[in-house]
């Protein structure tokens, strides 16, 4: 709005959620978009879902102009011969040279009730390392048998991190556990 004193990227927010991340109430989720603004040394920033999905069809498929998601991709692909740790490894290679976003770090400034992500990546983990002024330790949970309470109670004002996805860190553990 012209003349406005309102400042460009300011955001009107509910007063009930403001109030909630002021009292620590509030759980943060993460998805698609939320590591856009992370880059390279060279400035790129890291692939977006179907980017990443169009990388897939065309190294393990042979195909272009990839209609279908990126889980039914990556699916295709380990089914196709090429095999969970190839595409895993893909993957984490794709996000291999980014670091996290100033948003990232940020996220330290606040208490939350709890964080969660269907990303795979480690930028939310990331920016937690590198705030060091951050008010809680991020700790990051990849399955449901992990031992919750006492990881938590272990750390410092803990946050927990759900990665609902999985996790780049741990993509050959399930492959582990099944041939076992």
């Amino acid at each position: 709005m012209a003349g406005s004193n309102t400042p460009k990227n300011k955001l009107d927010l509910p007063h009930v959620l403001i109030e909630a991340v002021k009292e620590g109430r509030a759980v943060i989720v993460f998805g698609a978009g939320a590591s856009m603004e992370c880059r390279s040394a060279d400035k790129r920033r890291p692939p977006s879902a179907d980017e990443l999905r169009d990388h897939l069809a065309a190294k393990f498929l042979g195909t272009k102009n990839e209609k279908r998601d990126l889980a039914t991709v990556a699916e295709m692909a380990i089914n196709a011969g090429a095999g969970e740790p190839q595409v895993f490894d893909e993957v984490a290679r794709q996000f291999k040279d980014f670091t996290t976003s100033k948003a990232h770090e940020k996220l330290g400034y606040f208490r939350w009730r709890g964080l969660a992500t269907t990303n795979y990546d480690r930028f939310i983990e990331q920016g937690y390392v590198a705030n060091t002024a951050a008010l809680q330790t991020c700790v990051p949970f990849v399955k449901n048998e992990e031992p919750y309470e006492d990881r938590l109670r272990d750390e410092r004002n803990p946050v927990a991190l759900f990665k609902l996805h999985g996790c780049l860190d741990h993509r050959l553990e399930a492959l582990l556990h099944n041939s076992a």
